[in-house]
């Protein structure tokens, strides 16, 4: 499984510090913020596919403040709520791999 980490933006953001945000945009085309928020978003994504983690468990490993903040930001940003996208993709996967889900 493929493990999205923050490393490559913390790293960003050292270099902001240095640099400023104008250089960081120039080079990218994105802020830091934009460039937080598309890892997070790629973390948040695999982990609500691909993880038996609870959609709470999730929340506090990636530092929200509060359930209600990060069903609002993955809403934002996935157009449905944590529950709805996992499920949404679940169906996916049945539709895609149908024998797996039959019972034996």
């Amino acid at each position: 499984m493929y493990e999205v980490t923050l490393w490559p933006v913390t790293r960003l953001m050292v270099a902001e510090r240095y640099f400023g945000d104008t250089f960081l945009k120039g080079e990218s085309g994105r802020s830091p913020l934009d460039l937080i928020h598309e890892t997070t978003v790629g973390t948040i994504r695999q982990q609500l596919r691909y993880s038996n983690k609870t959609i709470k468990e999730i929340c506090t490993e990636l530092d929200f403040p509060n359930l209600s903040f990060f069903g609002k930001f993955v809403k934002e940003h996935l157009g449905l709520s944590p529950t709805a996208y996992r499920q949404q993709n679940l169906n996916n996967e049945c539709r895609l791999h149908p024998e797996q889900g039959k019972q034996t």
